[in-house]
């Protein structure tokens, strides 16, 4: 799916084996994504808007091909909780910021450990969330 200068709303989605991204995003108004899972995939989100605020809650991805991340950040502030993100090779690190000004709100996500969960942005620029009574 791909969201230039819009906005959208996908709920319950499945991808399987996309080729670039499930979600290349680069969105000016807010759009939301939950409840989506992705197997297979490049990558499950290709961000590439600076403006447009994008959560994305209880996703599940598994064995994404992109060396680099199954979630890959532009700019724009995402707010990502509830998701998990699991690959045959434990290595791969699930999200990825190409600006280290980038602004990541982040709760509730699987791996927990930030180290294993997200690189590029400084530990004093991402904002963690402890996890409510209720979860995805």
């Amino acid at each position: 799916m791909v969201a230039n200068k819009s906005n959208f709303y996908a709920r319950n989605c499945h991808f399987e084996r996309s080729r670039e991204a499930d979600f290349v995003v680069g969105a000016e108004h807010g759009s939301t994504i939950r409840r989506c899972t992705s197997v297979g995939s490049k990558r499950f989100i290709l961000e590439t808007g600076t403006i447009a605020p994008l959560p994305v809650q209880d996703c599940h991805v598994a064995n994404w091909t992109d060396p680099e991340a199954a979630v890959v950040l532009n700019g724009s502030p995402v707010f990502l909780f509830d998701c998990s993100f699991t690959h045959t090779v434990s290595n791969r690190v699930p999200v990825k910021a190409v600006d280290a000004s980038q602004k990541l709100l982040l709760s509730n996500n699987r791996p927990a450990t930030i180290e294993r969960f997200v690189t590029g942005i400084p530990r004093d620029k991402l904002y963690v969330i402890p996890s409510g009574r209720l979860s995805g």
